[in-house]
């Protein structure tokens, strides 16, 4: 009992670490870092038209982004907003200006991301959740099964499918998903694996381009979809500035909200010599994407010290 306690205080120790905040989406309890707020985007005409195939909906943003927020709902007009100002100056000056609209759009992104990193801004999140289940949302029995032989199937097995869907939807490389002809994405991960309570669930990183008038506009992007309760939910990121550490967020936040109390309960429940499947567990959420290569380490570590 004593070796199973420390092993669980030192997974409590890692895995926690600035990661202190709650936020209550509803089906989940999103676990994020303490500088991110959570935001009804349904409440925000902005970016409402998001929501609209779904009935919870929320942006998880840092400070700068929520006052920004908090200024619309308050009926205040962007363009008088202090923060805003120099975009929208910009914004004019371009469209007076000579230059060619790929100078332009260039121009105004440049002066966007050096607006974010001013405001140690650049990072932020979504959930979304609805009453339909995954199979009907992405139609899954066009690709020639159910979602519940998914849940019957081996995490090997699962990745074959996710390798034959990338071959299938990537455009001239398999490390690039063509969404249409004006967005794409390089892959960064492709996964279908099974989290911790053996539902299956999907997983895509990577840099998104969005080409305006030959213009191509980058961003690395997460998406994490899986389903609780026979309900769809999605947890998505998406970073433009500051993001070396977008990644690794990102799947702290999905191991803590969506896996780490069904890992501990399982460990918990193991008898004081089951470190071997302590290890296991370990290294399936690593193959799954779940953990980083850096955190599987130090886990790792921590169990067989």
């Amino acid at each position: 009992m004593k070796k199973t306690f420390i092993v669980l205080f030192f997974f409590s120790l890692f895995f926690n670490e600035s990661y202190g905040k709650i936020l209550d989406v509803g089906k989940h309890k999103l676990e994020v870092p303490q500088k991110f707020f959570l935001v009804d985007a349904t409440s925000v005409d902005l970016i409402s038209s998001m929501c609209q195939d779904f009935t919870t909906c929320y942006s998880i943003v840092d400070i700068k982004i929520k006052e920004i927020v908090d200024e619309l709902k308050a009926g205040t007009n962007p363009e008088d907003m202090k923060v805003l100002k120099p975009l929208f100056k910009k914004y004019e000056r371009l469209l007076n200006s000579s230059q060619s609209p790929e100078k332009s759009i260039k121009s105004f992104m440049v002066s966007l991301r050096n607006l974010l990193k001013k405001n140690n801004s650049g990072m932020g999140f979504d959930y979304y959740s609805t009453d339909r289940s995954l199979e009907s949302y992405l139609n899954i029995s066009d690709y020639g099964f159910t979602f519940e032989e998914l849940e019957n199937m081996s995490k090997t097995d699962l990745q074959n499918i996710a390798n034959e869907l990338k071959n299938e939807l990537s455009f001239n490389n398999k490390n690039y998903l063509a969404i249409n002809d004006d967005l794409g994405i390089k892959l960064k991960q492709f996964t279908i694996s099974k989290n911790s309570n053996g539902t299956p669930f999907l997983l895509i990183q990577g840099e998104i381009d969005y080409f305006i008038s030959g213009v191509s506009i980058n961003a690395d992007i997460s998406y994490y979809i899986s389903q609780l309760d026979e309900n769809i939910f999605i947890f998505d990121g998406w970073c433009l500035v500051k993001c070396s550490k977008f990644y690794d967020t990102f799947d702290q936040i999905v191991y803590n909200s969506f896996n780490k109390n069904n890992l501990s309960n399982q460990i918990s429940n193991s008898n004081n010599d089951d470190f071997i499947n302590q290890l296991k567990q370990l290294n399936e959420l690593y193959k799954s994407g779940i953990l980083t290569k850096e955190e599987f380490e130090k886990a790792k570590k921590k169990i067989l010290n």
